[in-house]
């Protein structure tokens, strides 16, 4: 039976699914002698997990577990199965195929070459390395790096932990310690007291812990009620591992906010226009992120700022925004300085 129902169209476009938030996860990755387990990388979200599977070395296990003996543990750890015919750089290539969802790695090496190799991989990528060494060369008066390492000391992604003995697995346990901390909500310092990690072998001197520090190598020692503080928590540049990680949260988190958008209004049969409109659409994402890096301790307050710039022929032509912007960021204290003058007379308040 005829009716007039299809006078009326009624179409209903909805929003693209929001992709699935990149996380901060600690990747380690172990040499197996025969690659014989299946996956080239497990996660795993507790010791009891790690403790349960039967197909990883008594090393690999003990590594994954200094992880999750963290005052606060991670909910997630993964590990990436490096075979040994292959070279460490085409391992990493093969787990970043598979799985490319993490961002701190440690690996299972303490060799100089190793970590040369590996510490050009990462530097390429929007990830960061915690190297663990034991060469004593670290230690030795001087700022040269020891041998096979002195082309890192413009690696801005990798940070060296010393430890005397190679066994104990402290880059673990510092890598894990800190990015348990979401930089969503917390800009965490890097230099900071770990757990499940014995102390050195043979006690530092004074002079060998300045040494180590003119290299920008981070250490592990007392500290207060400490026994195993890691200072100064810098990369091989000397800079503050936070600020590395600031910088990389915002380009991942407004990459995804500025891809959804886009994915979003072409869902729509719309676009992001050239000029104030799409300015309109494009400030309020950058601002946004601006605004949860001034609360998670990423940038000081109100020392945010974006400019958009007015589309020259060259922009109209490659159908290109472009912005620019500043932040302060937010920088954490190492170093306390007191200068107290304690007198038989009396203290005027005037001074005090």
């Amino acid at each position: 039976m005829a009716t007039h129902d299809s006078n009326i169209q009624i179409s209903i476009a909805l929003d693209a699914a929001t992709a699935a938030l990149f996380g901060f996860t600690p990747m380690h990755v172990a040499e197996i002698a025969i690659l014989t387990v299946p996956e080239r990388v497990r996660a795993y979200a507790s010791a009891k997990e790690v403790d349960a599977d039967g197909d990883i070395s008594t090393t690999a296990k003990d590594a994954l577990k200094a992880h999750f003996a963290q005052t606060k543990r991670p909910g997630l750890v993964k590990l990436g199965v490096k075979d040994a015919a292959e070279t460490w750089v085409e391992a990493l290539t093969a787990i970043e195929t598979v799985d490319d969802n993490w961002y701190g790695l440690t690996c299972d090496t303490r060799l100089s070459a190793d970590i040369a190799l590996i510490s050009g991989w990462v530097e390429a990528r929007t990830k960061i390395f915690v190297a663990q060494s034991s060469e004593a060369d670290w230690l030795a008066a001087g700022t040269t790096l020891p041998t096979g390492l002195t082309g890192l000391a413009t690696s801005e992604r990798t940070a060296v932990l010393f430890h005397d003995t190679n066994t104990e697995p402290a880059d673990c346990a510092w890598l894990a310690n800190r990015l348990v901390f979401n930089p969503d909500t917390f800009s965490a310092p890097w230099d900071a007291a770990i757990q499940g990690v014995a102390p050195y072998a043979s006690g530092i001197t004074t002079g060998q812990r300045l040494a180590a520090m003119s290299k920008n190598c981070n250490l592990m020692l007392p500290y207060g009620g400490a026994l195993t503080f890691i200072d100064a928590g810098v990369n091989l540049t000397g800079r503050p591992i936070y600020e590395v990680v600031s910088a990389d949260w915002f380009k991942i988190r407004l990459e995804a906010k500025i891809a959804q958008a886009k994915i979003n209004a072409s869902a729509r049969g719309e676009k992001i226009p050239l000029g104030a409109q799409g300015v309109s659409i494009l400030r309020p994402l950058v601002e946004s992120q601006f605004s949860e890096g001034e609360a998670a301790g990423h940038f000081v307050p109100g020392q945010t700022l974006v400019d958009f710039i007015s589309p020259t022929a060259a922009d109209i032509a490659a159908q290109r925004i472009r912005a620019t912007g500043r932040a302060q960021l937010s920088v954490g204290a190492r170093i306390f300085e007191f200068d107290f003058n304690f007198q038989r007379t009396a203290v005027n308040e005037e001074e005090a």
